[in-house]
């Protein structure tokens, strides 16, 4: 549940390129918005962008940055979230 909560919010601050967050999501007041919305905008790939953010974002301890299950669960979520939207996610954990 958490990964699912991490990407929602991720993706209505800083959305990847192409994808639309809507409006509610666009008036999400976060401290860290410009430095994630700088990193999504500097990735060419989603994962690249995952990668970065875990890496360079300050917003997790080091324990979940480095952690290979939940960062691989983020990365892979964001990206069928992206491609399927969040339908695709609920199907598959259902």
């Amino acid at each position: 549940m958490l990964v699912i909560t991490v990407i929602s919010w991720l993706k209505g601050i800083a959305p990847f390129k192409g994808f639309d967050s809507g409006p509610v999501a666009q008036q999400i007041i976060e401290p860290s918005k410009e430095k994630l919305q700088e990193l999504s905008a500097l990735s060419d790939l989603q994962s690249e962008f995952i990668d970065r953010f875990f890496k360079d974002s300050g917003i997790f301890t080091i324990e979940i940055n480095t952690n290979p299950v939940f960062t691989s669960l983020v990365r892979d979520y964001f990206e069928i979230i992206y491609s399927g939207g969040i339908a695709e996610v609920i199907n598959r954990e259902i």
